[in-house]
């Protein structure tokens, strides 16, 4: 599940909240994700209305404390006591709003007092990096709040604070030098690269999640995207390529189904394909063209990744391994020559194509433009269409888009998407 995914989910639980409750959801931030991207974790603030008349608060002095202490009288009261459960503390009230106040102000809230003191059962963020580091081996900052599933700002502070005391050695990515590499400082550097930058330059690096000189990198884990890797072909420079976990990969299309079925990371090589996804539609199918039109891709692109897959057994029209050029060659002569091997004359009527008339598929321009503003990549307009690969792919090819975001793109803003869907019928 990539970042926009996950803005889409927050911003359909917040409609949820807001629809099933009286309160008003003020804003909402993304804290984390699970790293198999079923459950999503967020910070929402929100405006509740007082219902109800409230006498008015008087605020005492207590005996042996020389901080003014909030003495609260309601209303109503409850009829209990409710007495603070923070150490040396012997603070009573017979209101829970009584005993909310007086923690928020004398201890700073309940949930600090506990963090600071420590929790013997759960472990710190620092620990959890070490544990995470000394078994996965050098990882950038983006992988490691995967591993840790927890927000943003919390395991940078912490990552950060390791660094700094030595704890941790970062260095610049040899084959990504947009973000740093994290590693625990009695680890040896998994590949060769640059040397250690010095700690001033070796706070978590936000080219991880954003943007460098200008450039719109688009998804915050494009380190774990594949979007460098979109020609599929072997590399001379960083492979064959060892993963964190020990598998050897031999070539970006490679690695990315690898994190994409290994790692449960989605790739935009592979058009965001869930795992196991591809084999469901590889075995769905009964020839290898229905796993073309199905992906949108080329035939040769499908036989080598099927290949890749070790799929080629389940059709009956591929053999595993088939070699993708040598297909090219024998479709090619076919195609491109006539009986006496000269090119056909091919006619105006024969190569155009008709506008898309989205009501077919009961959707309209606005429909279009909604599902075309903010997506990165064909599986975003896919799924927010409702429509097969096939026909979605037709829609972007009519109207310029399906090149780009079959390779994955920046977020398409508002008027690029209007403008693109006059091209539609």
């Amino acid at each position: 599940m990539n970042v926009s995914a996950q803005l889409r989910d927050l911003a359909d639980i917040v409609e949820r909240v807001e629809d099933q409750t009286d309160v008003e959801v003020q804003d909402a931030r993304l804290a984390g994700v699970a790293v198999d991207g079923a459950s999503i974790r967020a910070d929402l603030t929100v405006f509740v209305p007082i219902e109800g008349e409230t006498e008015s608060v008087s605020v005492s002095e207590p005996e042996g404390d020389g901080d003014p202490e909030p003495d609260v009288d309601v209303a109503e009261t409850d009829g209990d006591e409710h007495a603070c459960d923070v150490d040396d503390c012997e603070y009573a009230t017979d209101t829970e709003l009584g005993l909310s106040i007086h923690q928020g102000r004398v201890h700073g809230g309940v949930e600090d007092t506990v963090d600071e003191e420590g929790d013997d059962e759960s472990p710190s963020a620092e620990e959890r990096i070490t544990t995470v580091l000394d078994k996965h081996g050098e990882l950038p900052s983006s992988e490691i709040e995967l591993l840790l599933e927890t927000s943003s700002s919390h395991y940078r502070n912490a990552l950060s604070s390791m660094t700094r005391d030595g704890r941790v050695n970062t260095r610049q990515d040899p084959e990504d030098r947009r973000r740093n590499l994290y590693r625990l400082a009695d680890q040896e550097p998994d590949e060769g690269g640059d040397e250690d930058v010095g700690h001033e330059e070796s706070e978590p690096d936000d080219a991880d999640d954003g943007h460098e000189d200008g450039e719109d990198n688009g998804d915050p884990d494009e380190e774990e995207d594949g979007r460098d890797d979109e020609d599929d072909e072997p590399s001379a420079e960083g492979f064959p390529r060892e993963c964190h976990c020990g598998a050897t990969l031999n070539d970006s299309l490679e690695l990315a189904i690898h994190r994409t079925e290994e790692h449960g990371v989605p790739q935009a090589t592979l058009d965001h394909l869930e795992p196991g996804e591809f084999e469901a539609i590889v075995r769905d199918a009964e020839h290898i063209q229905d796993v073309v039109d199905d992906v949108g891709w080329s035939r040769e692109r499908t036989l080598r990744v099927i290949g890749v897959y070790g799929l080629g057994d389940v059709l009956g029209d591929v053999e595993d391994g088939e070699d993708p050029s040598e297909e090219s060659e024998e479709s090619g002569a076919s195609e491109d020559t006539d009986e006496d091997g000269q090119v056909p004359d091919q006619t105006t009527e024969a190569v155009s194509t008709d506008r898309v008339d989205l009501s077919r598929y009961s959707i309209d321009r606005e429909d279009l433009v909604d599902a075309l503003t903010g997506a990165q990549t064909l599986h975003h307009v896919q799924r927010d269409l409702g429509l097969d690969r096939k026909t979605t792919s037709e829609i972007l090819d009519e109207i310029g888009l399906l090149e780009q975001l079959s390779a994955g793109r920046s977020p398409i803003a508002l008027r690029e998407a209007q403008d693109a869907a006059q091209g539609v019928a």
